[in-house]
């Protein structure tokens, strides 16, 4: 497995929170009071009208951001093993599942394409 450089998960989203009346929902790594706690990000509110609000696609935002270490991890996972069966049986439809899968924890770890 390629070393990452990213902080390592689970992680969490911690919750809802504002700051001068703007919504957003923030997200961590570690436990909360620990020492290994470390804020990874905050997805902010979308402008709507005169407002900030936190839409449904925000929400889905965070879960998505959340799950990206669990996420690189199977797709890791998964070309190794598709590695291992294109190399004794040639399949083209996995070589070119095999060449996304690489290209997507490329871009993950801020290499270039």
């Amino acid at each position: 497995m390629t070393e990452t450089k990213f902080t390592p998960g689970p992680y969490t989203v911690i919750g809802e929170d504002s700051v001068d009346g703007v919504p957003f929902i923030e997200i961590a790594s570690g436990a909360m009071g620990d020492k290994s706690f470390k804020s990874i990000c905050e997805v902010r509110s979308t402008l709507i009208g005169d407002d900030f609000v936190l839409t449904e696609a925000d929400e889905a935002t965070t879960h998505l951001l959340a799950a990206g270490p669990d996420l690189y991890e199977a797709l890791e996972q998964a070309t190794a093993w598709m590695s291992a069966v294109n190399a004794t049986h040639q399949h083209l439809i996995l070589a070119d599942v095999l060449d996304l899968a690489k290209t997507a924890l490329k871009s993950a770890r801020g290499e270039p394409q």
